[in-house]
C-alpha cells in the first residue's frame, strides 16, 4: 500500500437515508520509497514515523523509513523464531506490541514498537491445520485472541440444495483452546447442481449479499451486515450496538460486471464438490460456469478492516470500468462518519497515527493519506 494523503475522522454525520452522499478525495502525502518494496500485504505506521510491512508472497517483514526511502528486513523466511512463510495482516496489540499473523503457520510474529522482533506464539487450534493464501483467515485482537469463522451445518445445505447455514464468528484463546461464539454472519447465496456417484457441485452465486467482520484491538467484534448495510459492535460481554441502516445505491449486474468477473477469477466462480468421499476447496471444477446475482451486493466480506482507533473501514462494491474506488468509514457506534475516494484498484493495507496506507490492486504500490 509512491504516496498520498487521506483525511478520516470526520465529525458530522452523513445522511442515512436517500441517495448516498458523494465521497471525498482525501489529498495525498508523499511517502519516499526507493527501488522496488514487493508484495505488500500489510503496513503498520511506528511511533518513529517508520512503516513495518510484510509480503507474503517474498516471504519478509520490512521496516520503511521515509526519510532515505529504504527498507531493512527484520528476519528471514523459514519456520524458527523470527522467521516467516505467510506474512500477512498486522494488527495491534498491547501499549509496546505489534502483531503479524502468519498465514501458513498460523502464529503470531510480535513485535516491539521500534520495529525489533520479540518472540512468536501459536494460535492453531489443537488437531486442526490450517493455512490460506491472499487472506488472514484469522483476525486478532491486543490481548491474544485470535478469531475465525466457522460454518457449521454448510455441508448439509449444500447437499439439500436449502439455503447458506450462517457462519459463526469464534473469539479463540490459544492458551486455553477455549472456542467463544461471538456473532452469526450471513453467507453468499449458493446453487447447486446434482453430479453422479452422490456427488453435488455448489457454487457461490457471484455478487449476492454476505455479512464480513473485522475486530478492535481491545477484542470488540464489527459485524458489516449485508442486508440492510449497516454496522453491529459485539463487545466482549456480548453487548451489541446496532448502528443505523444505510440507504445504498443499488448497482445492477451488469454484462459488463460478468466479463471483469471472469477475466479475473476466471469461469470456474468458485465452484466446490461436496458428497461421500469428497473435499471441497476453491476452484478444481473448471466446466461450472458461475452464477451471478441480478444485483451487486454494498460490499464484499473480505473488504473489512478496523483501524487501531476502532473505525470499521468498508471497501464498497462498484460497477464495472469504475474509476475511482470507495471506502465508507464507521466509528465505534456503529455510525457512518466518512466517505473517502481513491484511485481505482485501491486497497486498505494498514493505518498509523492519524494516516491510512493504500496500495494498488498488484500490492506493488504504497500510498500515504493523512487522517484528519
Amino acid at each position: 500500500m509512491t504516496m498520498r494523503v487521506v483525511a478520516l475522522g470526520v465529525i458530522a454525520l452523513l445522511p442515512v437515508s436517500g441517495a448516498e452522499p458523494p465521497p471525498r478525495a482525501p489529498a495525498e502525502l508523499p511517502l519516499r520509497v526507493e527501488g522496488a518494496l514487493g508484495h505488500i500485504t500489510g503496513a503498520y505506521e511506528l511511533p518513529d514515523g517508520r512503516v513495518l510491512l510484510t509480503d507474503e508472497k517474498r516471504p519478509a517483514v520490512s521496516v520503511l523509513d521515509p526519510k532515505t526511502g529504504q527498507a531493512s528486513v527484520v528476519g528471514s523466511a523459514g519456520v524458527g523464531p523470527g522467521q516467516y512463510v505467510r506474512p500477512g495482516g498486522i494488527y495491534g496489540g498491547g501499549a509496546r506490541e505489534i502483531l503479524v499473523l502468519d498465514r501458513a503457520q498460523t502464529s503470531v510474529h510480535v513485535f516491539s514498537t521500534t520495529g525489533a522482533y520479540v518472540r512468536t506464539y501459536s494460535i492453531a487450534v489443537a488437531g486442526v491445520t490450517s493455512s490460506s493464501d491472499g487472506v488472514d483467515l484469522q483476525r486478532l485482537d491486543g490481548r491474544g485472541h485470535s478469531y475465525f469463522t466457522e460454518r457449521s451445518g454448510r455441508l448439509e445445505s449444500r447437499l439439500t440444495g436449502g439455503p447458506p447455514a450462517p457462519a459463526q464468528v469464534i473469539r479463540f484463546d490459544p492458551v486455553k483452546q477455549q472456542r467463544t461464539v461471538v456473532t452469526d454472519l450471513r453467507q453468499p447465496d449458493t446453487k447447486t447442481v446434482p453430479g453422479g456417484d452422490g456427488m453435488v457441485f455448489s457454487r457461490a452465486v457471484v455478487g449476492s449479499p454476505a455479512d464480513g467482520f473485522g475486530v478492535a484491538p481491545d477484542g470488540r467484534v464489527a459485524a458489516v451486515r449485508a442486508e440492510p448495510y449497516r454496522v453491529e459492535w459485539v463487545a466482549v460481554d456480548g453487548k451489541v450496538t446496532t448502528g443505523p441502516a444505510i440507504a445504498v445505491d443499488t448497482l445492477p449486474m451488469t454484462d459488463a460486471d460478468k466479463a471483469e468477473y471472469k477475466a479475473k477469477y476466471g469461469g470456474a466462480g468458485g465452484a466446490t464438490a461436496v458428497g461421500v468421499g469428497s473435499t471441497s476447496g476453491r476452484g478444481g471444477l473448471s466446466g461450472l460456469e458461475p452464477t451471478f446475482a441480478a444485483t451487486k451486493a454494498p460490499f464484499s466480506p473480505a473488504d473489512v478492516i478496523v483501524s487501531p482507533n476502532a473505525h470499521v473501514w468498508v471497501l464498497r462494491t462498484r460497477p464495472a470500468g469504475a474509476t475511482t474506488a470507495i471506502y465508507d468509514v464507521f466509528d465505534a457506534s456503529g455510525r457512518r462518519v466518512d466517505r473517502l475516494e481513491f484511485p481505482a484498484g485501491s486497497r486498505v493495507a494498514g493505518f498509523g497515527a492519524n494516516t491510512v496506507y493504500i496500495t494498488d490492486e498488484a500490492r506493488s504500490m504504497l500510498k500515504k493519506y493523512k487522517v484528519r
